[in-house]
């Protein structure tokens, strides 16, 4: 047989017999084919404690000890389970005696669980709680009732609970009351905000004397320097100097830097330190109540000065005009024309 006709011949073996003779092609490779995930893996002894698939990707497996993901081969699987890493995993997990979650679990957890899921779904409490009740299955609470329900039942036991007790303690008005006592159409102006905030008390029979603060978010209608909900509280219940439930501590009171030095100086008696600071807040005290009696800060002059300040003229939250301002001083400017050229100015 010629070269020729011997070499045709080794060309139409079969590649898997020419390698069983080892003659085959060295530029020839041997396909791998991939392999699943098999769920009877998860009953063997080996690999069930540990061995989870991973749904979205059939072609892997993962270590719940080890936290990797594996590809789904016996081959890899054996291999991994004789890794270091993995038997200190396994080692580490044999000293608990039982998982974590069975500490929150009782032996009724079937029934939390019916619970539980009446509680989340409220139109079907009934048929959920009483299963075995005729009167339960034929019950329907959709949406319209169950509105119903905690509007004019709920709301009105909240409602009572919440009155009983701020009759009792000192209040700490929230923007929460406010919004409870109105509706989205009456609009959230300012005033109409505060005169709810009053009105949710008056009404309630809560005495206005156990407001002691008014927290909410911080936005202008809120807190803004003029014209807010805390502006007209502050108007309506002005602080009163001799409320010692409003004073600093002795020592948070800022009279000045020496001062300040002076209180840091451990060689002087504490106590005469102490009598000094009271003597200097009685005084303090004293110029404030004697300032309420000089002068009347209902004026509407007094009132307006912010306005004109700097720092309200070059904020977001001045006004377009100043004749609201112009006209509380008639000497000096009562005429339309003074006035026009003042508000061009302006």
């Amino acid at each position: 047989m010629s070269d020729f006709e011997d070499s045709d011949l080794r060309n139409r073996t079969p590649e898997k017999t020419k390698r069983s003779r080892n003659e085959g092609s060295k530029s020839h490779k041997q396909t791998h084919k991939k392999q699943k995930f098999r769920t009877e893996w998860m009953d063997q002894k080996d690999f069930k404690d540990w061995l989870p698939p991973i749904i979205e990707h059939t072609l892997k497996a993962k270590c719940k000890l080890c936290t990797i993901d594996l590809t789904a081969e016996i081959t890899v699987l054996k291999k991994h389970q004789t890794s270091q890493k993995h038997k200190l995993s396994v080692r580490s997990t044999k000293n608990i005696k039982k998982p974590i979650n069975t500490y929150f679990i009782d032996s009724k957890s079937k029934l939390q669980d019916q619970i539980k899921n009446a509680e989340i779904h409220l139109s079907k409490l009934c048929k959920e709680a009483f299963p075995d009740s005729t009167i339960a299955k034929s019950l329907h609470i959709g949406r319209t009732k169950a509105t119903a329900l905690t509007k004019n039942v709920i709301r009105k036991c909240y409602h009572e609970d919440l009155t009983s007790k701020l009759m009792k303690n000192n209040i700490l008005g929230t923007k929460s009351i406010i919004h409870g006592s109105m509706s989205a159409k009456e609009g959230a102006t300012a005033e109409k905000l505060f005169n709810t905030l009053l009105n949710s008390f008056t009404e309630n029979k809560i005495s206005l004397d156990n407001i002691i603060g008014f927290a909410s978010d911080c936005c202008n209608t809120m807190f803004g320097n003029h014209n807010s909900v805390s502006a007209k509280l502050k108007e309506q219940f002005p602080v009163d100097p001799k409320d010692e439930s409003q004073y600093l501590p002795l020592k948070s009171i800022y009279l000045g830097a020496s001062m300040f030095l002076l209180t840091q100086n451990k060689n002087i008696n504490e106590q005469m330190l102490l009598d000094v600071l009271k003597r200097c807040r009685l005084f303090l005290i004293e110029l404030c109540i004697e300032i309420k009696l000089r002068f009347d800060f209902s004026d509407k002059i007094l009132s307006s000065q912010s306005s004109i300040s700097p720092q309200h003229i070059f904020s977001q939250q001045h006004s377009n005009t100043l004749l609201h301002f112009i006209i509380l001083f008639p000497r000096i400017c009562n005429d339309q024309y003074h006035m026009q050229l003042i508000y061009d100015e302006w």
